[in-house]
């Protein structure tokens, strides 16, 4: 269908890699927009006829489907065709949406998360099923299980290493008032009766939580723009840097936050007002009305960070100017080399020491604050020039930063700036909602919790201490 057209071309591999504003895709590179754009949507047209075919072939049945990664991917995020997750999500036909835990965020000392935006999946009416599919500790001497640790999977030392990390992925998807499988990927994986106990403890502790009324309660909200992704072009590391390597650091700034995609902030049910916070870490070629749902929040006092270029493509043409329009600071293009962003302790930084973050973003064009009065929360270790800002309304602000992946150390000073109750200080993942609150600590020690509930008891749910 594509190659049928005559005023259409496959573009070469080298041409979907530079754009006309060098990673970014301008006027010019309109064949490779479209390109990308046709790829994903044979994917998304293929999942909503299926999913109309067995529904309508029996009612009754439940349809679900993996899809819609778009935490993920790397690079390489275009290519994956995941880029429409909004369409499955609001499939009339689908009822459930699922994913493998991130492959990235498995590890013991970090934190868990979800391929794709799990906050958007129960806006939008569906259950989101979180695959924790992860080798536990039986299932190292399975030479299968052995090929998967080598790259996706983390190998768990013992029993209790493999209790812990199946309490944190699960207490991540209560948070999201998901739901859960243990998948037994080639059997025998979960051959062990201590393991086999703590596993169907994880789902009594599900039913208590879920057997009253529950609600999410995130005051912060990440929210990834699907459409920014056909004008990046392959290989460009923004989405990397700014989006797949900011769930680490998000998960540590002490308090829940939500994943969403721009599409969501449209919906009637969007809850606009918890909301205090709002990330956007790669709105480079916002729609129209996304343009105006952002001047909407700003208009209600809410409080804004921005990562890179935001809103420097519009109606498929890039200027500086459409940069300010969209979050009321100056930038512009600069031709200077950009390292890392250098941050002093204090106000923006809880560290107690200065500290560099980000780094060269291979070869993209980087972006600078044009007006030099403007406050200079943090600079270029390279340029000098300022690479974060943060602008005051007479209620909320609106920050911009140049590069990510942005640091926990600077997004929690932001967060209480917003007015986010900081649950935890001390950089520990941390999943909570109205019922329950959960500390991963895979170190131990004696922490502080500051609980935002100003009564009642917390039971632990495994032991039952108060």
């Amino acid at each position: 269908r594509w190659t049928g057209d005559t005023a259409r071309r496959l573009p070469t591999k080298a041409e979907l890699q530079q754009g006309e504003y060098g990673n970014v895709y301008g006027p010019a590179d309109k064949n490779k927009v479209d390109y990308w754009r046709f790829l994903v949507q044979q994917v998304a047209d293929t999942i909503e006829e299926y999913a109309a075919a067995v529904k309508n072939y029996n009612p009754g049945l439940l349809v679900g489907c993996f899809s819609g990664y778009t935490l993920t991917h790397g690079n390489r995020i275009a290519n994956s065709t995941q880029l429409l997750e909004h369409r499955v999500a609001s499939c009339p036909n689908i009822d459930i949406i699922f994913s493998p835990a991130s492959y990235a965020l498995r590890g013991l000392e970090s934190v868990s998360n979800s391929q794709l935006p799990m906050a958007s999946i129960h806006l939008n009416g569906k259950v989101y099923y979180h695959e924790i599919d992860n080798t536990p500790f039986p299932a190292n001497s399975n030479p299968y299980a052995q090929v998967l640790q080598r790259s996706a999977h983390r190998r768990h030392a013992s029993i209790r290493e493999s209790i812990m990390y199946a309490r944190r992925e699960s207490a991540r998807v209560f948070a999201e008032l998901g739901t859960y499988w243990w998948f037994d990927m080639f059997g025998g994986w979960y051959d062990d009766k201590e393991l086999q106990k703590a596993l169907f403890a994880v789902g009594r502790a599900q039913q208590r939580l879920y057997s009253k009324p529950i609600a999410a309660n995130a005051e912060v909200v990440f929210v990834a723009d699907e459409e920014s992704n056909f004008y990046i072009g392959e290989n460009n590391p923004l989405h990397s840097q700014c989006v797949q390597s900011q769930l680490e650091a998000l998960g540590r700034i002490g308090c829940m936050v939500d994943y969403v995609v721009t599409d969501d902030l449209l919906l009637s049910n969007f809850p606009r007002d918890r909301y205090k916070l709002y990330i956007f870490p790669d709105l480079v070629a916002p729609k129209p009305e996304i343009r105006q749902a952002v001047a909407s929040l700003r208009a209600a006092g809410k409080s804004m960070l921005f990562l890179y270029a935001p809103g420097f493509i519009k109606d498929g043409k890039g200027a500086d100017a459409n940069m300010e329009a969209l979050t009321g600071i100056r930038l512009h293009r600069s031709r200077e080399k950009q390292g890392y962003t250098l941050i002093p302790a204090g106000e923006w930084n809880d560290n107690g020491t200065q500290r560099i973050f980000g780094g060269a973003m291979n070869g993209m064009t980087p972006y600078i604050v044009a007006d030099e009065n403007e406050p200079a929360c943090a600079r270029g270790l390279v340029n000098r020039r300022i690479q974060m800002t943060v602008k005051n309304r007479g209620e909320g602000f609106d920050a911009w930063i140049a590069q990510g992946p942005v640091p926990e150390f600077v997004l929690r000073p932001l967060a209480r700036r917003a007015g986010v109750h900081i649950w935890q200080e001390e950089g520990l993942p941390l999943y909570t909602n109205s019922r329950m609150l959960a500390l991963h600590d895979h170190q131990g020690g004696v922490r502080r919790v500051n609980t935002a509930w100003q009564c009642g008891r917390l039971e632990e749910l495994y032991t039952g201490e108060t």
